[in-house]
């Protein structure tokens, strides 16, 4: 008798453990597979430009194919633009900032992330994996001439996480714009759960342990090792512009307010009063948002301050985009 209600706990312990990481793999599948999207290119003329070069590059971390665009200008200063989750390279907000850094007298590079438009791969690296990628970028843009302090980032939403997350190991970046970042992904992973389906808190902190168990089994990434917070007080004394709208529900607001305790110095907040990255475009089909031109001239104006080197030349700065 002693055996069998064994049997029983044990089988029943059995189907619990089952459930309990389905569950986990199914919310992780959900979380970490991006819709692709893939976009249309700009023209020379549409985006007032010379040249649009179109560059393929691989990831250091796995040797994922990546897909970019490099819009030569200035041969000592460029800024690299990632896009957001289920985006692409050249999404309308992406655009309006190639466009103003390349109005500005900036070299711009952008290309799509892991698992988005024409790259590689199928599922997000939570900014783990996506270092690998942008330190490629890097690598790249150095043999084209541009020196470590002279490259400048600019992330938007995920790309900020990212942004945040790779600057901390890559020090040839000289200057960030992370516009909507997480603090870290196992709290965003929570609210979102809350928001969506209703359930308490508890709910994903239970979930969490087998979430990042699955995580590193199936992708090779620890949800809990995803943390902007952490990795930011490591990027000074390099400037960073932190943005972040007070009416985000994607990434609330406390997300940009952790991640300026943590920084340390050079670090500027700038609270907009605006949902989730609607500084440029609002996001019920890319409508212009009504400050866009001062958010355009705020950034542009923040990377002709801050990347510049003893012997180069201020561009001019795009003040009506």
């Amino acid at each position: 008798m002693h055996t069998r209600r064994l049997k029983i706990l044990a089988t029943g312990l059995g189907v619990m453990a089952a459930l309990y990481f389905g569950v986990c793999w199914q919310v992780l599948k959900i979380l970490i597979t991006p819709e692709r999207r893939l976009g249309d290119i700009p023209t020379t003329e549409t985006l007032g430009v010379e040249t649009i070069d179109s560059l393929s590059f691989k990831s250091l971390t796995d040797e994922t194919s990546l897909k970019g665009w490099f819009v030569p200008n200035s041969p000592e200063r460029v800024i690299i633009v990632l896009h957001g989750l289920h985006s692409y390279a050249w999404n309308c907000g992406s655009t309006d900032l190639a466009k103003t850094y390349a109005k500005a007298g900036f070299s711009v590079f952008l290309f799509d992330q892991r698992g988005h438009g024409q790259s590689g791969g199928e599922h997000l690296g939570l900014g783990l994996l996506e270092k690998g990628d942008v330190q490629a970028a890097v690598n790249l843009l150095l043999k084209k001439g541009f020196r470590p302090g002279d490259i400048g980032i600019h992330g938007s939403s995920y790309g900020a996480a990212v942004t945040l997350l790779a600057t901390e190991d890559i020090a040839e970046i000289g200057a960030i714009v992370a516009d909507s970042a997480f603090a870290s992904m196992d709290d965003v992973v929570s609210g979102e759960l809350k928001r969506q389906t209703g359930l308490p808190p508890i709910v994903s902190q239970l979930l969490m342990p087998g979430l990042s168990l699955v995580g590193e089994i199936q992708y090779g990434v620890d949800i809990t090792q995803s943390t902007p917070e952490q990795s930011i007080g490591q990027i000074s004394p390099r400037p960073i512009l932190l943005i972040h709208g007070e009416q985000d529900l994607v990434i609330p607001y406390e997300h940009a307010q952790r991640l300026q305790k943590a920084a340390g110095n050079n670090v500027e907040l700038w609270t907009l009063p605006t949902k989730h990255v609607e500084g440029i475009r609002l996001s019920d089909n890319c409508r212009l948002a009504p400050m866009r031109n001062n958010f355009l001239a705020k950034v542009s104006q923040f990377f002709d301050t801050h990347l510049v080197t003893s012997d180069s030349a201020k561009a001019p700065v795009l003040h009506q985009p």
